[in-house]
């Protein structure tokens, strides 16, 4: 599915507001703790209101999302509170708006909810026309492998060597905190048993969701079907599970990287709702 490079997303894309039952990732602390790398790192457990302190040894940074204000921190030294609301609100006295250049990225999820046993007849036709081709072809396979081979096989990937090494870690993040609620999705060659294409998905269930934080092409498989046969596959599994959002991560909007879109683009084919965040709050602390 090769994309174009321009994104227009249709209005009716965007949420109004968040549907009854979602539950932010950041109220996971699964998801927190895997979310940030390195030793420097405190889970902040307050009532309703998770968040992560990172310390930089000459000022502390602390990050929450929700709409419970956070209270003021405590903590010894220089610092700053980042609030990510999850929609927009005024009352929030002693906070000052960051631009929205600032903002969170616009996010993508399927409310599964909202799809029947067909989960398909809701995708683009040129997404619904792929996955005919897809089930129709007997030459690629998707199986479920260990993280090690899936490792392997993602370093060969087509991503920078710099995200690669970024990628990876996240991987080896993931897979620790959260065990056995963790995939490795490939495809593979049935004739040579070569990966050309692999999704990481990972299941929260305390937020009844699902996410991918890794997924990869190599350069051979690019014309190939791989991508939507692994996102057909991961829908239906979902769907088998019971699982309610599938989280799609972030997608490209103006002012964000332009190496997003083409994998933006080729998320918007499965008709996903946006939700678009509102510029966060900042605020410093100096404690003795």
């Amino acid at each position: 599915m090769k994309p174009s490079m321009k994104i227009r997303y249709r209005k009716e894309a965007f949420i109004d507001e968040l549907p009854s039952g979602f539950i932010n990732p950041a109220s996971s602390e699964k998801f927190l703790r895997s979310s940030f790398s390195g030793d420097n790192n405190t889970l902040i457990e307050e009532a309703g209101c998770l968040g992560m302190r990172s310390d930089f040894g000459f000022m502390k940074g602390e990050y929450f999302t929700g709409q419970q204000e956070p209270r003021k921190s405590h903590e010894p030294g220089v610092g700053m509170q980042i609030w990510q609301q999850l929609e927009y609100s005024e009352q929030a006295t002693g906070w000052i708006r960051l631009p929205q250049f600032f903002r969170r990225s616009t996010t993508a999820f399927i409310d599964m909810e909202k799809q029947g046993v067909e989960y398909w007849l809701s995708w683009s036709q040129h997404a619904r026309r792929y996955r005919k081709k897809w089930l129709a072809q007997k030459t690629l396979v998707i199986e479920v492998i260990t993280k090690e081979d899936f490792v392997e096989a993602y370093n060969k990937s087509t991503l920078k060597v710099s995200l690669r090494e970024l990628f990876s870690k996240s991987i080896h993040r993931h897979s620790a905190v959260y065990g056995t609620d963790v995939s490795f999705l490939v495809v593979k060659e049935r004739a040579t048993r070569e990966i050309l294409a692999g999704l990481m998905a990972v299941d929260d269930c305390s937020t009844n969701r699902t996410f991918h934080p890794v997924a990869f092409i190599v350069e051979t498989a690019k014309k190939t079907e791989a991508s939507l046969g692994l996102m057909d596959y991961w829908i239906k599994e979902t769907h088998k599970k019971k699982i309610r959002f599938l989280d799609l991560g972030i997608v490209w909007m103006p002012g964000d990287p332009s190496s997003w879109k083409g994998y933006s683009q080729f998320k918007m084919h499965f008709h996903p709702r946006l939700i678009r965040y509102p510029a966060p709050l900042i605020r410093f602390f100096w404690n003795h």
